[in-house]
């Protein structure tokens, strides 16, 4: 079996290694680029924690008990690890005792509460948010980035139209950048758009179907295209694993979705719900350390220099907190020191994201 080259999460440190991996028998063989051995994975222990199947990358685990991730991204070693591992998307069963904890802390009752909120809604959500048509998603993103950008343009007393950044070079340097990230690892987001806004606000989301919002606050603060697009990279790794789609499903409840599912993708309610978690970005520790860790991935992959992003995003956490306004990247656990100790961790490699020309067209682009 032809040997690959993967990154490895050990679940103890931030940093990923570059660690090379073959299939030896009926075993993962893991070894560090200075050749030590990290470990033999037995095939039939191997799960794939991505949120849903994936044709483009596999996030492997070992065990329920141990942290460490594997992502792999070669599309004939994950052929090779699908044909050989039958249960590579199957749940892992409970720990011994599981129940115990539920039982002290107040019976049946307590019990079904905590599984309902934990368990149940957690793993319905992410299903749902699966298996819903991409048109839908499209729709329910496009339908909800219109009530965004109207409700915006209305707290300025403007319109949609002022409001929105028009500058052709800026924005095809914007999509060149994102597309690169796109590319660079796993299984590519359909239909990505980008939307610039004329607002102060250092903000930037992502919604269902691939759309992206950017407020120029952002730019007004970046020193250079790294710290920005690192701020992109975190915003696609969202929608690589449909985090809007997954919240907009716990928010909302699945019986909106049934009913935009049979037409009323425009409904109000629905979407003032959706536009309310796209702008306080309310996803959980869980999603938001994934969105990191793939944001990292990718901008490394891409051969893009993360550590600009240290000093950029210290700073719109500064104007944020100022201004009083939310921010999707430090406004839900893990804090801004854990997400710095990710960013510094990962190094000082790569280079420029964009050429400087490129980057003063797109800083320039709302003025």
């Amino acid at each position: 079996m032809t040997t690959i080259l993967a990154h490895l999460f050990d679940g103890k440190t931030a940093k990923a290694q570059l660690v090379s991996v073959e299939i030896v028998n009926d075993a993962l063989r893991i070894v560090s680029d200075t050749g030590a051995p990290l470990g033999n994975w037995n095939l039939a222990s191997l799960r794939d924690e991505n949120a849903g199947p994936s044709s483009g990358e596999l996030r492997l685990s070992v065990s329920g008990n141990d942290a460490a991730r594997l992502i792999v991204v070669n599309l004939d070693f994950i052929r090779e690890i699908k044909a050989r591992c039958s249960r590579l998307h199957k749940s892992r069963p409970p720990m011994a005792g599981w129940w115990k904890p539920y039982l002290f802390w107040g019976g049946g009752a307590i019990a079904s509460i905590i599984l309902i909120f934990t368990v149940v809604l957690p793993v319905l959500t992410t299903q749902i948010a699966w298996i819903i048509p991409d048109q839908l998603r499209e729709d329910i993103g496009e339908q909800t980035k219109n009530f965004l950008i109207d409700t915006i343009a209305s707290k300025q007393n403007s319109t949609a139209e002022a409001i929105i950044c028009r500058d052709p070079r800026g924005e095809r340097e914007i999509v060149k950048v994102l597309q690169t990230l796109n590319a660079s690892s796993g299984e590519e987001v359909q239909n990505l758009q980008v939307t610039v806004l004329k607002s102060p606000m250092a903000n930037a989301f992502a919604l269902p179907g691939g759309k992206i919002l950017v407020f120029s606050g952002l730019l007004d603060l970046a020193d250079d295209a790294n710290g920005f697009s690192g701020v992109l990279a975190h915003e696609l790794a969202h929608a690589k694993f449909r985090h809007p789609m997954k919240s907009f499903v716990l928010s909302t409840g699945v019986a909106t979705i049934f009913s935009l599912m049979v037409g009323d993708v425009s409904g109000g309610v629905a979407l003032a719900t959706l536009g309310q978690m796209a702008v306080s970005s309310t996803y959980s520790r869980d999603l938001e350390t994934e969105a990191d860790e793939m944001a990292v991935l990718l901008m490394q992959s891409s051969g893009f220099d993360v550590s600009p992003m240290t000093g950029f995003l210290k700073k719109i956490h500064e104007s944020n907190k100022s201004e009083g306004y939310g921010f999707a990247f430090f406004e839900t656990h893990p804090g801004i020191e854990e997400r710095l100790a990710l960013i510094k961790a990962a190094g000082e490699t790569g280079g420029a994201a964009m050429r400087q020309e490129a980057w003063d067209h797109v800083r320039k682009m709302c003025q």
